[in-house]
């Protein structure tokens, strides 16, 4: 699963708005590492050419895990406007 990681974006530019240029259709949710960690993934950065705060979630995605990850995952906020 393919994620960004905040404190990476908060120490640059903290324009969280930046991982979702070219993909207008898509949204932005948040979960902690912390939380992913706690099912039984792991955590790891990924940089890209073109964003440094890139990582990845690893680990089996059982329905069970897909469900918690989803009813934790909030909204950011920050996009919208």
């Amino acid at each position: 699963m393919s994620v960004y990681r905040s404190d990476v974006i908060m120490a640059s530019d903290g324009e969280v708005a930046r991982v979702l240029k070219g993909h207008d259709a898509l949204k932005l949710s948040a979960i902690t590492a912390g939380f992913a960690r706690s099912l039984g993934q792991t955590v790891h950065p990924d940089p890209l050419p073109e964003e440094e705060a890139h990582a990845v979630v690893c680990g089996k995605k059982t329905k069970g895990t897909q469900r918690a990850l989803a009813k934790q995952a909030r909204w950011v906020q920050a996009l919208e406007g």
